[in-house]
């Protein structure tokens, strides 16, 4: 694994213990439904999402040849 790969893991995962620690959660804490589902699981259900996203894009290889 590359320098660069390394550092953006560790960049996400960072961010990621932020926005799932109680501080930040505690405000999606709410009695309010967003499309049906309660705001705190709409919000780790998008966090969690953005951050396999975020991950794929990290370690995806770029490297590729074109045949032809």
């Amino acid at each position: 694994m590359s320098d660069d790969k390394s550092a953006k893991l560790i960049i996400i995962f960072v961010v990621a213990v932020l926005l799932l620690n109680y501080p930040i959660m505690g405000i999606f804490d709410k009695r309010e439904l967003r499309y049906g589902i309660p705001m705190l699981y709409y919000y780790l259900f998008v966090v969690w999402a953005l951050l396999i996203v975020l991950i794929g894009l990290a370690v995806q290889n770029r490297n590729r040849r074109k045949i032809g």
